[in-house]
C-alpha cells in the first residue's frame, strides 16, 4: 500500500509535492509583493496630487471670497484626469450677520459671541445652481474633502495579503481655509 505513493524510481512523492509548492509560493511572492509595493507607491503619488489640487482649490476660494461654477468645474476636471471617481464634499461655516435676539451682544467682532451657520455640499450646490456664484464673507471658513470611491489595485492586493484591510480607500484629501 505504501508502494502507491512512490514514483517510478522508487522515491517518495511527498518531496516532489513540497518542491512544487515551494516553487509556486516563491513565484507568487516574487511577483505579488513587488506589485503591491508599486501599487501602494502609485496610491501615495495620486494622494499627493489630490491633496495639492484640494489645497489649491480651497486657497482660490478663500482668496476670492466665492465659490463659482467655473472654478468648481475645473477642479472636478482635474480630479477626473487622475482616472478615478471622487466624492467631493464642500462645507462652509459662515458667521451669522444678524444674530438678532438670539444673544445679548450684537457686535460681530466680540470673541466667543458670534453665531455660525454651517452649510454643506447640497446647499452650496443649490446656491451655485441658482446664482452661479456662492458668495462668502471675510471670516467664513470653507472646507473641501475629496474621497476616492473606486477600488485601487493597492486595495485589492492588500485585501489578498491581509484579508479585512483592503476595503477602505486610502486616497483622501481635505483642506480648510478662512476667507480673507
Amino acid at each position: 500500500m505504501v508502494e502507491r505513493f512512490k514514483n517510478e524510481r522508487g522515491e517518495a512523492m511527498g518531496a516532489t509535492i513540497i518542491t512544487i509548492t515551494a516553487i509556486v509560493l516563491v513565484a507568487l511572492l516574487l511577483f505579488l509583493y513587488p506589485l503591491l509595493n508599486v501599487a501602494e507607491s502609485d496610491e501615495n503619488i495620486i494622494g499627493l496630487d489630490v491633496q495639492t489640487l484640494v489645497d489649491e482649490f480651497t486657497t482660490i476660494i478663500a482668496e476670492r471670497g466665492e465659490i463659482n461654477q467655473r472654478d468648481l468645474d475645473m477642479f472636478v476636471e482635474q480630479l477626473l484626469a487622475l482616472n478615478f471617481h471622487w466624492n467631493i464634499e464642500l462645507e462652509v461655516i459662515a458667521l451669522d450677520d444678524n444674530p438678532g435676539k438670539k444673544v445679548v451682544v450684537t457686535t460681530s467682532d466680540a470673541i466667543g459671541e458670534n453665531l455660525t451657520i454651517t452649510q454643506f455640499t447640497e446647499q452650496i450646490m443649490n446656491g451655485l445652481d441658482a446664482y452661479g456664484v456662492y458668495s462668502l464673507e471675510v471670516g467664513d471658513i470653507v472646507s473641501v474633502t475629496v474621497n476616492n470611491t473606486n477600488r485601487t489595485m493597492g486595495e485589492i492586493l492588500r485585501g489578498f495579503f491581509t484579508p479585512g484591510t483592503g476595503g477602505t480607500s486610502r486616497i483622501r484629501a481635505s483642506a480648510t481655509r478662512m476667507v480673507t
